[in-house]
């Protein structure tokens, strides 16, 4: 092979790896491009809505508007909470539902905390966060209202059944007859501690 065509074979292979080369920087470039839209299009299509993979208790809120996410916890969680419960304290029980003692599902709440998932934060926290809720999920508890004066009525009853004073173990004479008051511990219902 002369010098010649060596020097042919090396402009070919040199204008390849050129060719090659900027072949590869477009790419990186559209897929950088690709990536830079993609970004602000995916935010905008949520600016009103739940990111996908944001749910309460297993109930997917993922792409609703937070007026719809309020409306399907209420549908989802309202026939719950008149379930009874049953406290219990030794072999004493209370029935009692959520509704007697003022608990209530507060839907707006949750939908307004299902939306804050992934806003507010930094951006690249923010994409970080909605990679991992598409991937798998994030889950959120569900925000609960409390009447404060109806669980307190409800503590006290309770309170009135379990509350034993303590009581001196004491001997007292009564005439020639010794009598006996054996000593009782006590025991009281925090109802404040309760109440949390």
């Amino acid at each position: 092979m002369g010098k010649e065509s060596r020097l042919r074979l090396l402009k070919r292979i040199l204008r390849f790896m050129m060719r090659l080369g900027l072949v590869i920087i477009c790419a990186l470039v559209g897929v950088i491009l690709a990536m830079a839209l993609a970004i602000p299009i995916y935010e905008l299509f949520y600016v009103d809505r739940i990111y996908p993979g944001v749910s309460v208790l297993g109930l997917d809120l993922g792409g609703l508007r937070p007026e719809e996410a309020e409306a399907l916890l209420e549908r989802h969680f309202n026939p719950y909470i008149g379930q009874p419960l049953t406290l219990r304290y030794g072999k004493r029980s209370w029935p009692v539902s959520p509704q007697d003692i003022g608990v209530s599902l507060d839907a707006k709440a949750t939908a307004a905390a299902a939306y804050a998932v992934g806003r507010w934060i930094p951006i690249w926290e923010s994409l970080s966060l909605q990679i991992g809720m598409r991937r798998y999920g994030h889950s959120i508890p569900p925000i609960f209202a409390f009447d404060e004066g109806a669980v307190t009525v409800f503590l006290s009853r309770v309170a009135r059944e379990i509350n034993r004073p303590v009581r001196d173990a004491k001997l007292a004479l009564r005439g020639l007859q010794v009598e006996v008051t054996p000593a009782q511990t006590g025991r009281e219902v925090d109802i404040a501690a309760t109440r949390e």
